[in-house]
């Protein structure tokens, strides 16, 4: 629905009055009521949906900022969902595994422990990624990770990738 103003009409007030025409999507008229700034436009047989004050847009400053708190929260949230499936992955192998394997349980309960590390470290590295994030924004700075975070995470997946590939291949 676009709204074509026509100028103001009426008394010419201080609030003045809005567009005489509203024009659809397919260019066809639809129905206006006329109320000062909060003229209120809606197609036939839906009721008044479109208020000229709801119409107005935040400031682009704060609604960047709500959006980058918000995405940092999503962030948080998605480092703590691989930390907790991560310690969940670490209790199969290192206590379920072994009572179903054949052969020695050393290297799954090895590999357990290990994962669980990997979880509490997951879930560490996302807080302080979140704290880092969130008062970089009160600075207006940015925040870019640590390579040391970036090599040393990336060092113990590519860990566990090898031992469980040798785990798979052995047993």
């Amino acid at each position: 629905m676009v709204l074509v103003a026509l100028g103001q009409g009426g008394d010419g007030g201080p609030e003045g009055r809005f567009a005489e025409k509203v024009v659809g999507l397919e260019g066809h008229p639809v129905s206006v009521r006329r109320a000062g700034p909060a003229c209120v436009a809606a197609a036939p047989g839906r009721g008044d949906r479109c208020h000229a004050a709801a119409m107005t847009a935040p400031p682009v400053g704060v609604d960047a900022t709500r959006r980058t708190r918000l995405a940092n929260e999503r962030t948080f949230l998605a480092w703590w969902r691989t930390a907790l499936a991560t310690e969940g992955l670490a209790v199969a192998l290192g206590k379920l595994v072994p009572e179903i394997a054949d052969g020695p349980n050393w290297p799954w309960v090895v590999l357990g422990v290990v994962f669980s590390l990997l979880g509490a470290t997951l879930a560490a590295a996302g807080w302080w990624r979140h704290s880092t994030v969130d008062r970089a924004l009160h600075g207006g700075e940015e925040a870019a990770p640590p390579g040391w975070l970036i090599a040393m995470l990336g060092g113990v997946l590519a860990l566990n990738g090898v031992l469980v590939a040798l785990l798979v291949a052995v047993a």
